[in-house]
């Protein structure tokens, strides 16, 4: 064919002086037929195609199916005094196995882990072979399934030992270089995990997964892991990795520039999500043309969400988000590369990849603003802190000012002690009581004799602390009672304010505590003022009004839904729990089935507004996703699921007056309902505030279910009138009086309307 005969045309290359390197790239005899015979220089060419190279195998065979080996060859005419030079034949093959031949012999090969030579991984390998003669025909088989043999620049003849100072900062910044900061940036996004752990901030969790995901991609191409794993494998665990970069520098544009985009999202993660697990899949079962069709997928989809996420990060930066600018410029700088290293790939030109220093540009960039993040709300913080000494500072001359003035009022302090409804102690050094205490003390405690008892057993004796939290509070009252102020300002945030204890009975006590520290004139904590207040009653009032304003909750959503889906929806909730129940995760199906019945049942619950349920059945799906590797999680988030269905059952059956097996038509009056969530919404600081507020909403709530005679006649009514339209008559005007006339929905209303 054409391509055949242009292989003729292939001319020797002819190296004069090896003075700065003899570039070898251009038009090579190219073959895909695996042949060992093709090294040998006796053996025709007829039958082989012209290539450029470097560049794609595709460009040899178009159209046709993809192969994983090539054989290059061509000959290299000497200056007869160059006849004795050692040279290196610069060949970067990206990581695949090569072997290199000169006149049949092989003088070079890599293909497998080991540990006794440099694998060369992504960087120019340098093969050394001696000028014997003025003619030498070099061939070179290369087997990757990139379709790409070799793969870029540099592609040369140099003398041996002659490297250019531009190349070895290439191969430095492509071998130990690289390594050093794939490890810096991977330490970063530990780092930036643990501070998205911490602070629930979504911005450090996408930093710290944008570096991790980099790691084999900067470090898992080296020759450390070469030397003890399959390089192949090294290489196919590149693209899991760049196939997360493009949604996560998306992702971290947003947040940059205050623009989240949830519907996008979702559509960019599932993208992702998907890509990714093709990708890791040919690490297990590959397939060639599925390889490379995710390949190109995943360039292509880094290109667009990187142009996507430059122009978010230039608005941003006209509005003048901190930033926005910093991580602009390393996204387009990423895109050029990207789109730079694209021609490479598709032969358009012969250069080196600068993917490398496109991605060290949109990560050091994201670094740089998330470390400036952190380093803003620690400086915020230590000003805070700062404030709050100021305040103490205060606090303490405050102290020393009641101080003296506390011996000219024991009297009324005694009294005061006598009568306060609190436990009001003082902690001295080896944490015990002080004789001191309010005469509500030991009924509030349930201590019999306070002075000399130690706080540990008096306040926190039966607490609901795990073992950490009360050592944690007896080391910072150690290190607080009978020491220097300061270590009060370490250590106060360790001070629990509020506790739950068990009694005797097994009945729960709720206890706020308020800590103050007591000083001397040298500033030393000779005693903690501890005030105890009993909120357990208030507790369950509050309890009951929060239980409460979930039922008013729960019927507007059922009200608001009528009694058409009602039914459905609460019927479809009881059989998810009872399916949840019986299922067993290890049953992939049955585990597919349920996921699949609780994300329709929870898109319903939200068309309707029933956002309870709707967020029960997605904890429920959420839960079924980690499958045998959560089920402690399953079980909760059924119970849970059960005890909300039950709820509404309960408000649909009992409150509304609704029958579960009959679609009764009523509806409620949500003004009312509205008055009394309003009521029931107001704060309160006592109990008999709370019995008030609950009186006023239980008036409000005795009205709903009956109706003004209008509104019960209303599509009668409208009705009547539509019929007259109908028949081309004039609508009558029907006038209803009596509208303090209530009658009830269910039994006089509906005799009337039928009667009517």
């Amino acid at each position: 064919d054409a391509r055949a005969e242009d292989a003729a045309e292939v001319t020797p290359i002819q190296v004069t002086s090896l003075e700065g390197g003899v570039s070898v790239a251009g038009q090579w005899h190219f073959t895909r037929e695996d042949d060992p015979a093709n090294a040998a220089p006796e053996s025709s060419t007829e039958g082989w195609v012209s290539l450029s190279t470097p560049g794609p195998w595709s460009n040899a065979y178009p159209g046709s199916e993809p192969f994983r080996v090539g054989w290059y060859r061509r000959e290299v005419h000497f200056d007869p005094s160059l006849v004795g030079t050692e040279v290196d034949l610069l060949v970067d093959t990206y990581m695949a196995s090569l072997d290199v031949y000169v006149d049949g012999e092989r003088v070079y090969h890599r293909g497998e882990a080991n540990i006794y030579e440099s694998y060369y991984a992504i960087r120019a390998v340098p093969v050394s072979f001696t000028v014997e003669r003025p003619v030498h025909v070099v061939a070179i088989r290369v087997d990757t399934p990139l379709m790409v043999g070799v793969y870029q620049l540099p592609f040369e003849l140099r003398a041996h030992g002659d490297h250019s100072a531009a190349l070895i900062a290439y191969e430095s910044f492509n071998g130990d270089f690289r390594v050093l900061l794939g490890s810096v940036i991977f330490f970063f996004g530990l780092f930036f995990l643990f501070l998205s752990w911490r602070v629930k901030q979504r911005a450090y969790l996408v930093a710290g997964l944008a570096c991790v995901a980099l790691f084999p991609f900067l470090v898992g191409t080296s020759d450390t892991f070469a030397a003890f794993m399959d390089p192949e494998i090294l290489l196919l665990m590149i693209y899991p990795a760049i196939a997360t970069q493009g949604t996560l520098n998306h992702l971290f544009m947003q947040s940059v520039a205050g623009r989240p985009m949830p519907r996008f999202n979702r559509v960019l993660i599932t993208f992702a999500v998907v890509l990714f697990l093709v990708d890791v899949s040919q690490l297990f079962f590959f397939h060639h043309s599925l390889f490379l069709v995710a390949r190109k997928i995943t360039f292509l989809s880094g290109l667009v969400l990187g142009a996507h996420a430059t122009w978010l990060g230039v608005k941003a930066a006209r509005q003048g988000r901190r930033g926005a600018l910093i991580l602009a410029f390393g996204t387009f700088a990423y895109i050029a590369a990207a789109a730079h290293d694209t021609l490479i790939a598709l032969g358009k030109i012969h250069s080196t990849g600068l993917v490398l220093t496109g991605t060290l540009c949109v990560t050091g960039a994201m670094i740089a603003i998330a470390v400036d993040r952190f380093a803003n709300t620690f400086l915020e913080n230590k000003k805070l802190l700062g404030d709050v000494q100021q305040m103490n500072e205060n606090l303490e001359g405050l102290v020393e000012e009641r101080t003296a003035e506390l011996h000219a009022r024991q009297k009324d302090m005694a009294e005061i002690l006598a009568n306060v409804p609190e436990a009001i102690v003082a902690i001295v050094p080896g944490l015990t009581l002080h004789e001191e205490h309010s005469a509500c003390a030991p009924e509030i405690l349930g201590v019999e004799d306070v002075p000399g008892a130690s706080v540990m057993v008096a306040v926190f004796g039966g607490a609901e602390l795990d073992d950490d939290r009360v050592d944690q509070v007896k080391g910072a009252l150690l290190a607080i009672v009978g020491e220097d102020s300061v270590n009060h300002l370490i250590n106060e945030h360790l001070l629990p304010e509020e506790v739950c204890r068990l009694r005797p009975d097994g009945t729960r006590q709720y206890l706020e505590l308020s800590w103050a520290p007591i000083e001397d004139a040298n500033e030393i904590v000779n005693k903690m003022l501890l005030s105890v207040r009993d909120v357990t009653e208030l507790r369950e009032l509050r309890g009951a009004a929060e239980a409460r304003t979930k039922e008013l909750a729960a019927i507007g959503e059922l009200i608001a839904v009528g009694p058409e889906v009602a039914p459905r929806l609460l019927s479809d909730g009881r059989c998810l729990v009872d399916r949840a129940k019986a299922t067993t995760l290890d049953d992939a199906e049955a585990v597919r089935e349920l996921k699949r019945f609780a994300h329709t049942l929870k898109g319903e619950a939200r068309t309707y507004g029933l956002g309870a349920l709707a967020a029960g059945v997605h904890n429920l799906e959420t839960a079924c996703t980690a499958g045998d590797d959560a089920p402690e999680e399953v079980r909760l988030a059924t119970a849970a699921l059960a005890d909300e269905v039950a709820l509404l059952t309960d408000v649909w059956t009992e409150k509304l007056g609704h029958d579960a097996s009959e679609d009764a038509r009523r509806t409620q009056d949500a003004e009312r309902i509205q008055r009394a969530l309003s009521l029931l919404s107001e704060s309160a600081n006592d109990s008999r505030a709370v019995l008030e507020i609950q009186q006023a909403a239980r008036a409000e709530l005795q009205l709903v279910g009956r109706a003004p005679l209008a509104e019960l006649l209303e599509d009668e009514i409208g009705a009547a009138r539509r019929l007259a339209t109908e028949r081309g008559k004039e609508p009558p005007s029907i006038t209803v009086s009596g509208e303090e006339v209530l009658l009830d929905r269910n039994a006089e209303g509906r005799e009337l309307v039928r009667a009517l």
